[in-house]
């Protein structure tokens, strides 16, 4: 192609005028595969530059299984991403029930060391109490 017009042609599905608005030409100039469809069939194009303003098309018929093997692999892989996006969700939940369990573990056990820690030094405080007392001539009954 040279210009817009075809030059040349082999085994073309149509003439190059048809042919021309129905490519994408923009996407194969890019380097990117194109891919179009011609009476049911499917066409995959590249293209090459020539020259300073030559360019060169090449259409290559796809397999008829070939689309549908495409879309299962297309399908498959973006299953593949929400399968890994919920990984995540579900490992962030998990990690956030396992803070949430620390969290909890560390106040219980913090509330019954100090609840502890009260049976044990309230009646020891009440002896030292009495103690100083008695030092200072005070007695004090305790009737229980």
């Amino acid at each position: 192609m040279q210009g817009g017009n075809a030059e040349a042609s082999f085994n073309a599905p149509a003439v190059w005028p048809l042919l021309k608005t129905r490519l994408p030409l923009a996407e194969a100039a890019a380097g990117r595969p194109a891919r179009f469809t011609w009476d049911q069939t499917e066409y995959t194009l590249g293209s090459a530059r020539v020259g300073s303003d030559g360019e060169i098309l090449v259409a290559i018929p796809l397999p008829r299984e070939f689309s549908r093997t495409v879309q299962q692999v297309e399908a498959s892989q973006q299953r593949y991403f929400e399968l890994a996006y919920e990984r995540r969700m579900v490992r962030r939940t998990y990690m956030g029930l396992l803070l949430l369990l620390t969290m909890m573990v560390l106040f219980v056990t913090t509330w019954l060391a100090l609840f502890l820690s009260k049976l044990v030094t309230r009646p020891l405080a009440a002896l030292a109490k009495r103690r100083r007392k008695s030092r200072a001539g005070v007695w004090i009954t305790v009737s229980t």
